[in-house]
């Protein structure tokens, strides 16, 4: 029966289990797909243009036969009113009992449309579109059909909310905002390397953690993908690539080079590709299965495609260890009608028929025992003698898209309804959006586990990953309500009765909170003009008493609450009720309650009616911000940076302050004093953390240069007892801290490690009774089991994802993938290398360190940065490394290696330098040939100078003194003639000495230290005749070169110095020391004359 209601014709129809159809519209049954019965047959009208269908299916409850009839509306977009990623969506529940995240999901309506653009539309999927309009169907029909799906029988489903307990895990999520290609992730693959590549609708995607670089079909370019639709992905045993795309199966090199193979024939979609033990690669789509022939070069048909029958391949699921291959084959219409077992030694199949309850399932698995799965409900049977693969009931689940075996054993496989895990016996359900009613997130088309144990999903809403080895942090809500355990922001926790907690907020008054349970057991609201209600709804402090009170600081006081529930005010200084912000509280050996505010200490003694002032120093009006009291002393945090003491027996008062006042901040406050023996005292404050020794002498003072994640730390609390080791609460997320002599090793925990809260608040921690720790914060109270923290023990691989160079031709940039060797052009020298440490768990906190062999002398410590640049690195050959620590801390040691050559510039290069080096040899050859001769040409001129003067010049003085004497002798005695040629004699004999003089200089024979020795002591025997010489050339090397011009001037200085000594010192004994080396010639002249006035001016010339 069909109505029109605005334009639109809606079919409606209701059927039971077994019932047909009752109605005379075009019939159409469902596959029974929920728990119990299930109504899911009725018939459909046509719809109308804009999409609109409403089908009425009648669900029976499994426990009590009661019709739950919900109405389920869904309107579906043919193009025209959806975005990019596909059309909107909504499903609306009219009457009946929606379905809670504790019992499962809601039945649900999957609808399909006619038209080449279906997402799993037989023939051509997706063919021409590029992004899914409609909801994928498993089914080729002009009718609507109604699928409702349940939760599976017996399964703990961890979809639903649970806001007490901190809800199931949230999964990490990525999308085209992130970089993603497009959301539509049909398949997942992480190679040997640990590379991460994801097959979308527009694209091949390669994935470091950090950022993705796609891969698209270029136009005219044969070595490139076949197609941007990417249904599947393979690597073989060389690491080969083989990507299954709409229009073949491509091949994709460890390189990077790609080849397009056509299994068919021709241009045909491949579904599925699968490589066995034997590497052998098999192809699986339109037209058949096929095997690659390695020899041939070419796929080789194993079971060839026939037009009308189920000869088309779906799915491709390996037997590791057992040499099969299972494949799932569908018929012209798309529904899986055929399951075939095939040995991969001689490629012969077994077919056997496969039951209609599967006939829209697209992927299957085979356990470590060898039985097949196509749904996580229960293995295949078998029934060799109808050849049938029959399904052996069981609670149903929506169709399978994608299956994994994980490395633990389970199964883990994709619908389009969310993820579903089976260990064991035990079945579970993970919706990657529990939030977006949408179809598009919660359709899982691919799942992978990669190295680390991740699991990743790929929907039509992007690609999901979840971490069952997330740490184990939970968020105790903040939604307001009586279910909810917090309201933000916390400011106070408290242990309450029967092991419940006390959370105390900024505004939202008191609840005690059930950890056990996960209950709130009460709400705590002040209430104006109510006699025994909380007087304030902002609670700063908690502090129970033992006779099972509790004291509260109020914003407006002090407040006490009675066993029996009643609220009262205490007093505080002058009698009044209402007073100033209590802001911390503390409970003296002798009872003694103290109480800190935002303007002094008071004390309120054991049966006092109020409370009396405490002077501290600086001061009555001192902010307090924290207490301890302790057996023999109290301590107190004031003004922000003032540590106060006070003993208790002597009442002596001693203050310290921890920063000067240049160094304070706004954030300044010491938060929680947590005394830690014999270690000292620890304190958390706005400007880090500090540790005191035993006599609150501040030890040692860590920042975020330390290695805290926050430069405020609020709360504090022991790791297991051990004084030395600490969790924290900042400003930025939590810390796990460890004292190691005097360095504080510090793990963050921040949004990608599980942790929900943002950040923490002052004092706000408690440790429950079973170990765990609670920390209160602007969005609640995260808690968690300090003893199930996880460290990861296992390095990140390192990958090289690009260089860029500079040269002559200016800047280059080359991909990492394949990069055997980087050569860097000639010119300045300059490049860098971005790496990536492959670690998806946590990518942000990868560090590393790295080093240029050959350049570098040690390694250089980059912290979280990925690239290492290089300026003016000379010519050569270096090997760049580099390592890196996951999020924990724990470092690798092969990492990643590149070797790097600079290549030379051409007056760099060997041949042209060794031209260089030789025509420079020549040249020195040349110039010291050159030298020697024109040396050689110098000492054969002074042979000739000295020769000359001997033999000419010398004799001819000679001959003038002599005949200047004979000549005088003949003049007679005393007449002035024979004066006169006296002197004329005189005078040539010293020109004579001169000449000789001269002669010896000249002569090449006496250029070295032995003959000016001998020269001077024969001048010394001379001149000094008639004094005691005592004459040292004990310094002098015989065989030392000592050049022409140096004994020149030594024979004339000398001579000119005893000359001196003769004339005018009038002494007795002289003292010549001689000193000679390569660099120098020192002559020393002493005598025991008279002497004479060195500061004197002198006259006349020479040595004066």
């Amino acid at each position: 029966m069909s109505r029109k209601a605005a334009g639109v014709r809606i079919a409606r129809a209701r059927a039971e289990v077994g019932d047909e159809p009752r109605s005379g519209g075009r019939p159409v049954r469902a596959p029974e797909l929920a728990t119990g019965r299930l109504a899911a047959a009725g018939e459909v009208g046509d719809a109308a243009e804009d999409g609109e269908i409403v089908v009425q299916t009648r669900v029976l409850s499994p426990g009590t036969g009661r019709d739950v009839g919900q109405l389920l509306r869904r309107r579906l977009c043919s193009g025209g009113c959806g975005g990019e990623s596909g059309g909107d969506q909504r499903d609306e529940v009219h009457g009946g009992e929606r379905s809670s995240g504790h019992g499962g999901p809601p039945a649900r309506t999957l609808g399909r449309s006619r038209g080449a653009g279906h997402p799993e539309f037989a023939g051509s999927p997706f063919a021409g579109v590029r992004s899914p309009r409609l909801p994928p169907s498993p089914r080729r029909s002009p009718a609507l059909v109604a699928v409702a799906s349940l939760a599976l029988l017996g399964a703990r489903s961890v979809s639903g909310a649970e806001t007490a307990r901190g809800g199931p895990p949230r999964l990490a999520h990525l999308e085209t905002s992130h970089g993603l290609s497009h959301n539509s992730v049909y398949a997942l693959h992480q190679d040997r390397r640990g590379w991460l590549w994801i097959g979308t609708v527009d694209g091949l995607d390669r994935f470091d953690g950090h950022e993705f670089r796609v891969e698209r079909p270029r136009a005219g370019d044969a070595a490139s993908p076949s197609s941007p639709v990417v249904r599947a992905l393979a690597e073989d045993c060389d690491g080969s690539l083989w990507v299954a795309t709409e229009a073949g199966l491509d091949h994709r090199s460890p390189g990077g080079a790609w080849r397009r193979h056509r299994p068919a024939g021709r241009a045909a979609v491949v579904h599925s590709v699968a490589v066995t033990d034997d590497c052998s690669v098999w192809s699986g789509g339109q037209g058949g299965l096929f095997r690659f022939d390695r020899a041939a070069d070419r796929f080789l048909a194993v079971v060839p495609g026939r037009p009308g029958r189920a000869d088309s391949v779906r799915a491709l699921a390996p037997d590791p260890g057992r040499g099969a291959l299972w494949a799932i084959a569908f018929d012209a219409a798309g529904l899986s009608t055929e399951i075939w077992q095939i040995s991969t030694a001689d490629a012969r199949a077994e077919r056997w028929a496969l039951d209609p309850a599967w006939s829209t399932t697209w992927a299957a698995i085979v356990d470590p025992e060898g039985r097949l799965w196509l749904d996580p409900a229960a293995p295949v049977r078998f029934e060799p003698e109808h050849r049938r693969a029959r399904r052996d009931g069981g609670p149903a689940t929506p169709p399978v898209r994608a299956a994994l075996r994980a490395r633990d054993g389970a199964l883990w496989f994709g619908t389009t309804d969310g993820a579903f895990v089976r260990r064991g016996d035990r079945v579970e359900a993970l919706r990657p959006e529990r939030e977006r009613p949408t179809w598009l997130h919660n359709y899982v088309r691919s799942v992978l586990e990669d190295r680390d144990g991740s699991i990743w999903l790929g929907t039509y809403g992007g690609l999901y990953r979840h971490d069952p080895f997330r740490q184990p942090f939970e968020l105790l809500g903040t939604a307001e309500g009586a279910e909810a355990p917090a309201a933000a922001p916390v400011s106070a926790l408290a242990p309450g009765p029967g092991g419940a907690v006390w959370i105390a907020s900024f505004g939202a008054g008191l609840r005690l909170f059930d950890l056990d349970r996960g209950l709130a057991l009460g709400i705590e609201r002040a209430r104006p003009g109510v006699s025994g209600a909380l007087p304030d709804d902002v609670v700063w402090c908690l502090l129970p008493d033992p006779d099972g009170g509790l004291w509260a600081g109020l914003e407006s006081g002090l407040a006490r609450r009675e066993p029996d529930g009643r609220w009262s005010r205490q007093p505080l200084e002058g009698g009044a009720v209402e007073s100033e912000r209590v802001s911390t509280l503390a409970r003296g050996p002798d009872a003694t309650l103290w109480i800190g505010t935002e303007h002094g200490l008071h004390r309120l003694r054991p049966g006092a009616a109020s409370a009396e002032r405490v002077a501290l120093p600086g001061g009555d009006r001192a902010r307090v911000d924290s207490l301890l009291a302790e057996s023999d002393h109290l301590r107190i945090g004031a003004d922000g940076h003032r540590l106060v003491r006070i003993d208790a027996v002597t009442g002596t008062v001693t203050s310290r302050d921890l920063v000067s006042g240049g160094e304070r901040s706004v954030s300044e406050g010491i938060w929680q004093i947590l005394p830690a023996p014999p270690l000292g005292t620890w304190l958390a404050t706005g400007y880090g953390l500090w540790l005191l020794g035993p006599d609150d002498e501040p030890r040692a003072h860590f920042t975020t240069a330390n290695g805290l994640p926050g430069s405020v730390v609020y709360s504090a609390a022991p790791d297991g007892g051990a004084p030395d080791r600490l969790w924290l609460g900042t400003n930025r997320g939590l810390a796990r801290c460890e004292l190691a002599g005097e360095r504080l090793a510090c793990r963050g925990f921040d949004a990608a490690d599980g942790l929900a809260e943002r950040e923490f608040n002052r004092g706000a921690v408690l440790a429950a009774p079973d170990g765990r720790l609670l920390f209160g914060g602007l969005d609640g109270v995260t808690r968690f089991d300090p003893r199930r923290i996880r460290t990861r023990m296992t390095a990140p691989p390192v990958v090289a994802v690009g260089a860029r160079f500079w040269g002559s031709e200016g800047f280059r940039q080359v991909d990492g993938e394949g990069l055997a060797t980087l050569e860097v052009p000639a010119g300045s020298g300059a490049f860098a290398i971005e790496y990536a440490a492959l670690l998806f768990s946590n990518p942000r906190r990868a560090s590393y360190r790295y080093r240029l062999e050959g350049f570098d002398r040690d390694w250089v410590e980059a912290g979280h940065r990925r690239e290492a640049r290089y300026t003016r690195i000379p010519p050569g050959t270096y090997r760049f490394r580099v390592v890196a620590a996951n999020e924990d801390g724990v470092w690798g040691t092969a990492g990643f290696t590149l070797p790097v050559r600079v290549l030379p510039a051409w007056w760099q290069r060997r041949p042209v330098q060794a031209a260089g080096l030789l025509a420079a040899v020549a040249l020195l050859v040349g110039l010291h040939r050159l030298r020697m001769a024109r040396a050689i040409e110098i000492e054969r001129m002074r042979w000739r100078l000295a020769g000359d003067l001997h033999d000419e010049l010398s004799t001819e003085l000679a001959s003038i003194a002599v005949a200047a004497d004979l000549l005088a002798g003949r003049a007679g005695e005393g007449s002035a003639a024979s004066d006169r040629l006296r002197e004329i004699r005189d005078t040539a004999l010293r020109a004579v000495d001169s000449v000789r003089d001269v002669v010896w200089s000249l002569s090449p024979d006496h250029d070295h230290g032995g003959a000016l020795v001998e020269r001077l002591r024969a001048e010394c025997a001379r001149l000094l005749a008639g004094l005691e010489v005592d004459f040292d050339a004990r310094a002098v090397h015989p065989g030392v070169d000592v050049p022409m011009t140096a004994r020149r001037a030594a024979t004339l200085v000398f001579k000119e110095a005893a000359h001196n000594v003769v004339r005018h010192s009038g002494a007795g004994r002289a003292r010549v020391t001689l000193a000679v080396d390569p660099a120098t010639l020192e002559l020393t002249l002493a005598d025991d004359g008279r002497g004479f006035d060195a500061g004197r001016p002198a006259g006349g010339v020479g040595l004066a």
